[in-house]
C-alpha cells in the first residue's frame, strides 16, 4: 500500500514536472491525468491533447500529434517489455474506444515513455523481434525509428539540466548550481500546484545540498514549512471532506431510510386499498351474482310456462289434427270401401252373366246334339 501511494505521488510529480516543461505552449495543450480507459480501473497515466495546427518546439514535445500518451516511472520503477506493452495496449483501446469509426486517427496518436534510466532490456527485445532501433534525437530523448506509430524514450538522467532542468532535477541527484537555479524559479512561481509537487520531490531527495548554505537552507525551511502547512490543510482540508462526505452519507441513508418507510407505508396504504376494493369487487360480484341467479331463475320459469303453454297448444293442435285425420280416413275408407264393393259387385255380376252365358250356350249345344 505504501508502495502504491509512493508510485502516485511519482507519478503526479513528473505529470507537474512534464507540465512545467511544456507551460510555453499551455495555451496549445490540453493536460488529463489519469484518463480512465472504459468503467475499469485501467488508465493512461497522463494523456496530452493538441491543437490543431499547433507547433511544439520543445525537445519533449516535436514529437507530439493530436493525441499524445505518457506512461511515467518513479525512481526506482523501470520500463520492462511488459509495461510497454501494457501502455501500448492502453493507446489502442484508447484509439479504439469512440463512438463513431476512427474518430482518432493512428497516425494521430504518439507515445512517451519517461523513465530515469534507459530500458536496456526493452531496445534489445524491439530490435530483435520487431526490427525498430533505439536513435537518439537530443540528449536524454531517444526516438524508436522505423515506428509506424511514434514512440520516444525520455531518460530523466540524461536530460540536460539547461533544457529541462525541473525534470532532469526531479529523478536524479542535483549540484548546488542547480538547486540555486531551481530555487530562483520556484520563488518567481510560488504558488503554482505544480511547481510545489515538484519542488517537494525535489526537496525530499535533496535535502543535504538545500542545507550546505545558509540561504539555500532558509529557502529549505521555507519550503517545509509551506509543505507542512499545505500537507496540514489539506489534511484539514480531507478531514472536512471527509466530514462532509460522512454526514452526506449519514443524510443520504436517512433519506433513504425514510423513503423506504415511506414507500413502505405506500405499499401497504396500496395494499389495504387493493383488499378494500377487493372486498367491494367481492361484494358487487356477489350481489350481482344473486341478481343474475334471480333474473336466470324468472327466465327459467317464464320459459317453462312459455314452454308448457305451447306444448298443451301443441297437443290441442295435434289431437286435432289426429281428429281431423281420423275423419279424413274414415271418409276415405268409406269412399274406398264403397269403391271395392261396386267393383266387387260388378266383377260378380260380370262373371254371373258369363257363367250363366257359358250354361246357357252349353245347354244349346246339348239340346242341339240331341235333336
Amino acid at each position: 500500500m505504501k508502495e502504491v501511494k509512493q508510485n502516485t505521488q511519482w507519478h503526479s510529480a513528473i505529470n507537474s514536472g512534464i507540465r512545467i516543461e511544456l507551460e510555453e505552449y499551455a495555451s496549445d495543450l490540453q493536460f488529463e491525468e489519469e484518463h480512465k480507459l472504459g468503467t475499469g480501473s485501467k488508465s493512461i497515466d497522463l494523456l496530452i491533447r493538441k491543437r490543431v495546427g499547433a507547433i511544439i518546439d520543445k525537445n519533449i514535445g516535436r514529437i507530439f500529434r493530436g493525441h499524445n500518451l505518457f506512461e511515467v516511472k518513479g525512481m526506482t520503477d523501470y520500463i520492462s517489455i511488459n509495461s510497454f506493452y501494457q501502455a501500448c495496449g492502453y493507446g489502442l483501446f484508447y484509439k479504439a474506444n469512440t463512438p463513431l469509426e476512427n474518430t482518432i486517427a493512428i497516425d494521430d496518436i504518439t507515445f512517451s515513455f519517461v523513465t530515469k534510466q534507459m530500458p536496456h532490456k526493452l531496445i534489445r527485445h524491439l530490435e530483435e523481434f520487431w526490427g525498430l532501433h533505439c536513435i537518439q534525437y537530443e540528449q536524454g530523448i531517444y526516438y524508436l525509428n522505423e515506428s509506424r506509430i511514434p514512440i520516444q524514450f525520455i531518460i530523466s538522467s540524461a536530460l540536460d539540466p539547461r533544457d529541462n532542468l525541473w525534470l532532469q532535477s526531479l529523478l536524479n541527484p542535483i549540484s548546488s548550481q542547480s538547486a540555486n537555479r531551481l530555487l530562483l524559479d520556484y520563488q518567481k512561481h510560488r504558488g503554482d500546484c505544480n511547481y510545489e509537487d515538484v519542488m517537494q520531490q525535489i526537496v525530499k531527495q535533496n535535502q543535504e545540498i538545500f542545507r550546505e548554505e545558509n540561504g539555500m537552507c532558509q529557502a529549505l525551511d521555507e519550503i517545509i514549512e509551506e509543505a507542512v502547512q499545505k500537507r496540514a490543510e489539506k489534511r484539514w482540508e480531507e478531514g472536512r471532506e471527509k466530514r462532509e462526505k460522512y454526514w452526506a452519507e449519514e443524510e443520504k441513508k436517512w433519506k433513504m431510510s425514510m423513503e423506504e418507510k415511506e414507500r413502505k407505508w405506500e405499499m401497504r396504504l396500496a395494499e389495504e386499498k387493493k383488499k378494500q376494493e377487493k372486498k367491494k369487487q367481492e361484494k358487487r360480484l356477489a350481489e350481482e351474482k344473486k341478481k343474475q341467479e334471480k333474473r336466470l331463475a324468472e327466465e327459467k320459469k317464464k320459459q317453462e310456462k312459455r314452454l308448457a303453454e305451447k306444448k298443451k297448444e301443441e297437443q290441442k293442435r295435434w289431437e286435432k289434427e289426429k281428429e281431423e285425420q281420423q275423419k279424413c280416413w274414415e271418409e276415405e275408407k268409406k269412399k274406398r270401401l264403397a269403391v271395392l264393393e261396386n267393383e266387387c259387385k260388378m266383377r260378380l255380376e260380370a262373371e254371373y252373366e258369363k257363367r250363366l252365358k257359358d250354361e246357357v250356350q252349353a245347354r244349346l249345344k246339348e239340346l242341339g246334339a240331341d235333336i
